[in-house]
């Protein structure tokens, strides 16, 4: 909502207006550091020229809502980034380990078919991560 020179106890009550469970005395600090918090981030104006402060609003509530829409969708981008890298690392690490096997393959020839299984079973694993992979990067490339 917009609102212009409103002392605290507007705006408490207006915020008691929209969720009466915070009347009790109890939340009167809460809902004070909710608002100060609010002046602090900017997203409303504090103006502290007088004994008692006036906040006026400082973003309509679609521009508000906005800003955290942009939050939120900047957060998943980087979560899916570091998401894509740490597949990125798993699949290295089970080239290597499947060259390992390899390797132990032709030195142990007696548990060769062992070792095999194990190959196999790493491919498996493989191929999972890199659908993983394909599946990361198209949701990347989505636009929200």
């Amino acid at each position: 909502m917009s609102f212009t020179s409103y002392e605290f106890k507007d705006l408490r009550q207006s915020f008691i207006q929209y969720y009466p469970e915070f009347s009790a005395k109890k939340y009167y600090s809460k809902i004070y550091l909710i608002i100060r918090e609010l002046g602090e981030s900017g997203m409303i104006l504090v103006d502290r020229k007088n004994c008692t402060y006036r906040y006026t609003s400082n973003y309509s509530k679609e521009e508000i809502l906005n800003f955290s829409s942009l939050d939120t969708n900047e957060l998943i981008r980087k979560n899916l980034l570091i998401e894509h890298n740490n597949v990125l690392d798993n699949i290295e690490l089970l080239h290597n380990e499947i060259n390992a096997y390899y390797s132990y393959s032709g030195k142990f020839p007696i548990i060769s078919d062992a070792i095999g299984t194990l190959i196999k079973n790493k491919k498996k694993e493989l191929i999972l991560l890199r659908a993983e992979l394909n599946a990361l990067k198209n949701i990347l490339e989505i636009q929200y």
